[in-house]
């Protein structure tokens, strides 16, 4: 799970994993949740608990995986749809059908690339 605070101040949610309540409200305390990423089909097991806790969570997947996503969560939107931020961009990868993305986090020591491989093929 990748935790990532955008420019305006409100919080992404890379892979969200099942947390004890202490560690929720610690990410609470650090900005408010704008966004859960389901990076691939593969990694949505508890999408629908965040987003039932967090309804105004926009969910987001890759478009190659918003289908088999959506089977367990609402997908609001995919990569192509995230909004310009100077912190956060993502983009698909194409040779494997759009199934998973890349996310480049910028901060001021560099930008880091988050990547999920999935155990599975398209």
């Amino acid at each position: 799970m990748t935790v990532v605070r955008l420019g305006n101040g409100r919080l992404v949610l890379h892979s969200a994993i099942a947390l004890q309540e202490d560690a929720i409200k610690q990410i609470e305390a650090w900005g408010k949740l704008a966004y859960l990423v389901v990076p691939n089909g593969f990694h949505r097991m508890d999408a629908p608990a965040y987003k039932k806790r967090f309804p105004h969570l926009v969910v987001m997947a890759p478009t190659g995986s918003r289908k088999k996503v959506g089977k367990v969560v609402t997908v609001d939107a995919t990569y192509e749809d995230f909004p310009a931020d100077e912190t956060l961009r993502f983009e698909p990868l194409h040779g494997i059908n759009d199934i998973e993305g890349a996310m480049f986090v910028r901060s001021p020591d560099g930008v880091t690339i988050v990547l999920w491989g999935s155990s599975s093929p398209p």
